[in-house]
């Protein structure tokens, strides 16, 4: 009777969680800063020549990057959707001469 005991414990396993974050990439190829709003609540700045990540949680966004310095008369400014799955987390490029935004 004990040994039966014991293979019932042995044979109960915890459920494990796995725990991840969801965020969205931004590679900054630009010499210049730019103003991020997700949902047209502002974020944060990504510097030039820099690649961050913000945290967010699974959802459709919409992103909005301003240049914040280095333009002559008006700053270059790109509006885009991102979806972002669990686990998830899209790239988007800021490049230096396109004047474009790419997604991976």
């Amino acid at each position: 009777m004990l040994l039966s005991a014991s293979v019932l414990w042995v044979g109960c396993k915890k459920e494990e969680t796995v725990t991840c974050q969801s965020a969205i990439r931004f590679i900054n190829d630009s010499n210049y800063p730019f103003n991020l709003e997700l949902d047209h609540k502002e974020a944060t700045k990504i510097n030039g020549k820099q690649t961050m990540q913000h945290p967010v949680e699974p959802g459709v966004y919409e992103v909005d990057l301003t240049q914040a310095e280095g333009f002559l008369v008006a700053p270059t400014m790109y509006e885009h959707f991102v979806t972002v799955g669990s686990c998830d987390t899209p790239t988007i490029f800021i490049h230096k001469t396109k004047n474009k935004l790419d997604t991976e």
